[in-house]
């Protein structure tokens, strides 16, 4: 997630405050305490497989909910390409923001090309109304 940090040689993990603490101290390498690793935030950078815990956890939620929010995803790629289909074989109602057009934009209900922090910017506005 975007709220931890790891070390890419021993996995230690970090919550993402504590590095970024580090980083505004000016310390712009921030290694790991324990094996002096490179440490990054517990996101998957792309050329990164997805851990296989995540995508079964991911392909369960898909195929139990009642709508499905993709954001900012090509879905070009496979494990994740594979996951809206799913989703909405299983009954959901897809929503997709990205910039550009996907290979699965004729099955989602809702489509926004745009930014996507625009947009969730305006529906957070929305909600708050």
């Amino acid at each position: 997630t975007n709220r931890s940090a790891y070390c890419l040689s021993c996995e230690s993990k970090w919550p993402i405050e504590e590095i970024q603490k580090r980083l505004l101290s000016e310390d712009f390498d921030p290694r790991c305490t324990k094996c002096h690793g490179l440490i990054k935030p517990s996101t998957v950078s792309f050329g990164q497989s997805m851990p296989l815990e995540a995508i079964e956890r991911a392909v369960e939620h898909s195929v139990s909910c009642e709508v499905f929010i993709m954001i900012g995803s090509s879905l070009q790629v496979e494990p994740a390409a594979s996951i809206p289909p799913a989703a909405r074989e299983a009954g959901a109602e897809l929503i997709f923001i990205n910039r550009t057009p996907t290979p699965w934009d004729h099955i989602a209900s809702v489509i926004f090309h745009e930014d996507a922090g625009q947009v969730l910017g305006e529906l957070d506005d929305a909600l708050k109304q």
